[in-house]
């Protein structure tokens, strides 16, 4: 049997596309040769009712439509006249991505889901489910490890040792959260958000500057489970399920001469802005910022309103578009963040991205949003997002670079199947950076 596996996926802000790329590094880490392909290049380029076997992911967007690199192929498998043993021989796994906040959640991967059945085809593996609002993670990372322990590994014939390379020690896989968990962790988060607000009907101003700095302080850690230690439970788990450490690709090299070009690099190296119809950014001025208190009930997060000055008059828009915000990061917190690091020195040097000829990422390639040519001052506070709670994969690479062994295994217990929860509850939740 070929080893071939073929991934199409459905991605309106990247996040679907992320996890297809890191489902096929993970197959070719096993063994198999991954072909990815958008929803849409899959319906122009091949022949679905050849194929064999098929891994989709796809998400919703907030109108419940189909995200625009899928929707033709979904438009094609609901056409009128299609027999009900279209696709009889096929055989297919799908992950749904969506955010409950929306009366549409998971509507795009349902009707995909239903359609493809009714079309002859057969899935064998559970729908995946996965919710935004309390964390992709907590069914993202459990449904890929029973894609490749249950049927993966049965169709190919992976081998062990490779499996037990790409997925550390063999336990018993965590289970996705089921609805009853999902309510009590979204009736948490609302419990929390309404506790930092003022009384409810009130609007309270928030001035900008009242924001605090990223900043070091004194913390008295409560006895029992908390970000710096885990439960019994975990603590003593002798068989911890990590995920494999990301592979190092991205070489940098510090010039001796001072970066001056500053002022004629694009935002965001003029890379396109997930789901964004243009690219081109305006320039705007925060002259407001009000936490509205009103929160409805199938809200789990707090109100925001921010009033912007825009410097571009002509700009055209109309009631239900969106808008997205990229702020340029505070320059006390970059050099907080770089004195950390040590670079604070050397931040304002020439700074050169390339490849490392050592790596062994297949496909690596640079991330777009990133110039090749800059300084470490301008990658730190116009491209990289230093206020982000710490992911999963972040935390393993940290890992690998502890020295003290209670944080190390403290960092591994976060990042692993097994720590999925307390890495929600106490570092995705609250924030911690």
């Amino acid at each position: 049997m070929s080893n071939r596996l073929l991934i199409g996926y459905g991605s309106h802000t990247g996040q679907a596309e992320s996890i297809s790329k890191a489902l096929a590094e993970r197959a070719t880490a096993v063994g198999l040769v991954p072909e990815i392909r958008t929803l849409n290049d899959i319906e122009k380029e091949l022949d679905l009712t050849t194929e064999s076997f098929i891994v989709i992911v796809v998400s919703s967007t907030g109108d419940g439509d189909a995200p625009e690199n899928s929707a033709r192929f979904l438009r094609r498998i609901s056409r009128k006249g299609l027999k009900e043993d279209h696709f009889k021989g096929l055989t297919y796994a799908l992950l749904g991505l969506g955010d409950s906040n929306y009366s549409t959640y998971q509507g795009v991967p349902i009707k995909m889901d239903h359609q493809l059945s009714f079309l002859g085809a057969t899935r064998v593996l559970e729908r995946g489910e996965a919710d935004d609002q309390v964390g992709l993670e907590l069914t993202v990372e459990p449904w890929i490890d029973k894609l490749f322990n249950e049927e993966l590994n049965t169709r190919f014939s992976i081998d062990e040792s490779r499996l037990a390379a790409a997925f550390s020690s063999k336990i018993t896989l965590g289970e996705a959260k089921t609805a009853e968990e999902k309510e009590r962790i979204m009736e948490e988060w609302k419990a929390r958000a309404k506790s930092e607000e003022s009384v409810e009907g009130e609007t309270t101003v928030s001035p900008i500057s009242s924001i605090s700095s990223l900043s070091l302080v004194d913390f008295d850690y409560p006895v029992g489970a908390s970000v710096r230690s885990g439960a019994d439970k975990i603590s003593g788990d002798p068989n911890l399920r990590v995920p494999i450490a990301p592979l190092p690709y991205i070489k940098g090299t510090l010039g001796r001469s001072i970066f001056r070009g500053g002022n004629d690099l694009p935002w965001q190296n003029d890379a396109p802005m997930p789901g964004v119809i243009s690219t081109k950014p305006l320039n705007a001025v925060v002259v407001s910022h009000s936490i509205l208190t009103s929160l409805d009930e199938a809200l789990i997060k707090p109100k925001r309103e921010l009033i912007f000055e825009l410097t571009e008059a002509d700009l055209a828009y109309e009631p239900g578009d969106a808008f997205y915000i990229t702020p340029q990061n505070d320059e006390a917190e970059v050099n907080f963040v770089l004195e950390r690091l040590g670079c604070l020195s050397t931040a304002d040097n020439e700074y050169e991205l390339s490849i490392d000829p050592t790596t062994t990422k297949p496909c690596a390639t640079l991330p777009n949003y990133l110039p090749v040519k800059s300084s470490l001052r301008h990658l730190f506070t116009y491209c990289l997002d230093i206020r982000r709670a710490p992911g999963r994969p972040l935390l393993r690479f940290l890992a690998d670079s502890a020295t003290d062994g209670g944080e190390k295994r403290r960092l591994l217990e976060l990042c692993s199947a097994q720590g999925v929860n307390e890495f929600t509850s106490y570092v995705r939740q609250v924030g911690v950076g």
